[in-house]
């Protein structure tokens, strides 16, 4: 049942529940966008070094403000059983590091809906300055939502991938052993998500999965890597497709592939599900951070 009167709670209008519940109340609600209030706390799966907040936060930020005004928008039809899921990130940049304390304002405004897909532009503010911008799209509807492709068990038993995986189960974000493993030069290692892992808690929590913004800020570190960069904070998102859900316990690949485009140095991340295609992502970055 919907609140009567803005602000009203986000905990019934989004899948999430802590410490993956990132965005506190609904501030405003228009038919084409709404605005949803955020603090940046401890404990926030998306902290670098204990209070930075990683550029991938932010993505995670703008596609929950966009879950929540779609959320309301299924109880005003009566509908209490909406999802959605992150499926693409276009023309993202970030223009400032947020740190634990910070309070933002977030606007998802839906540009264009297209069957069960929504486009939204997800812009976010701390008071009036605008630490990020983005334009996300999501795969919405109603009723059960549809599961990953479920393939841990059967890549567990045949190939082994599960057993030489490097396990991402650390609390502090991120895993600076997988960090250690990608200089040593054994990123062709599978990675895996222990199901204790911060981000998965609370994603989904009847059907956990790995979330999009997790699989960009993981992407983004062996981006980093591989171009040379000293930071992260200067990662930008020129365009991301996420092709199929991941599940914890599931391996996966990174394939990375620099380049140039423009002024930035861009770099292609493909993460891969054994012959499959999870997400393919392609960051810039500035030239003073290479």
């Amino acid at each position: 049942m919907l609140e009567s009167g803005f602000p009203c709670t986000t905990a019934n209008l989004v899948p999430h529940r802590p410490p993956m519940l990132l965005v506190d109340e609904l501030l405003e609600y228009q038919e084409d966008h709404g605005s949803v209030g955020a603090s940046v706390r401890p404990g926030n799966p998306f902290l670098v070094d204990h209070d930075r907040l990683h550029p991938a936060g932010l993505i995670e930020l703008m596609a929950q403000a966009a879950a929540a005004h779609h959320g309301y928008r299924c109880g005003l039809e009566g509908r209490q059983d909406g999802w959605g899921y992150l499926v693409g990130v276009k023309n993202f940049v970030a223009n400032r590091v947020l740190r634990v304390g910070d309070t933002v304002r977030i606007v998802a405004r839906r540009r264009q809906a297209l069957m069960e897909f929504d486009f939204v532009e997800g812009t976010v503010f701390a008071d009036r300055e605008q630490v990020a911008r983005g334009d996300l799209t999501l795969l919405s509807g109603h009723g059960a939502a549809p599961v990953a492709f479920g393939m841990g068990r059967e890549a567990r038993e045949c190939d082994g991938s599960y057993d030489r995986a490097v396990r991402l189960s650390e609390s502090v974000w991120p895993p600076e052993h997988w960090l250690a493993a990608l200089v040593a030069g054994v990123a062709s290692r599978p990675l895996v998500a222990a199901p204790e892992l911060m981000v998965v808690k609370g994603h989904f929590p009847a059907a956990p999965l790995l979330p999009a913004a997790y699989i960009t800020g993981i992407a983004s570190f062996a981006a980093a890597r591989v171009a040379g960069s000293k930071t992260y904070d200067g990662v930008s998102v020129i365009r991301a497709k996420f092709v199929l859900p991941l599940t914890p316990s599931e391996p996966f690949r990174l394939i990375c592939r620099p380049g140039s485009s423009g002024v930035k140095a861009a770099t292609s991340v493909m993460v891969m599900h054994r012959d499959r295609t999870v997400a393919a992502i392609t960051f810039g970055l500035g030239r003073d951070d290479c």
